[in-house]
């Protein structure tokens, strides 16, 4: 008998916090995402902002991880 696994995505749960605004919103992501696949969910260019966890700037290429409380930091507008 051949072994049959299904591979279930299980998603995470971010809460996102709009420092300009202050209007805080959940999001949810694949497991293994990071903060660059996170502002593109936003529709956010990842040069015109800083990504905070805990006061402090992370990269755009850090995993993120269920539960956690990012903070975005406009820096630059679109127009």
């Amino acid at each position: 008998m051949k072994h049959f696994f299904i591979w279930v995505s299980i998603p995470v749960h971010i809460t996102v916090t709009f420092a300009r605004t202050n209007q805080s919103k959940t999001v949810s992501l694949h497991k293994d995402s990071t903060i660059q696949q996170l502002l593109a969910q936003l529709n956010i260019k990842p040069d015109t902002c800083l990504t905070l966890i805990n006061n402090k700037p992370i990269p755009l290429d850090d995993n993120l991880y269920d539960g956690q409380n990012v903070t975005i930091l406009e820096v630059t507008s679109g127009g």
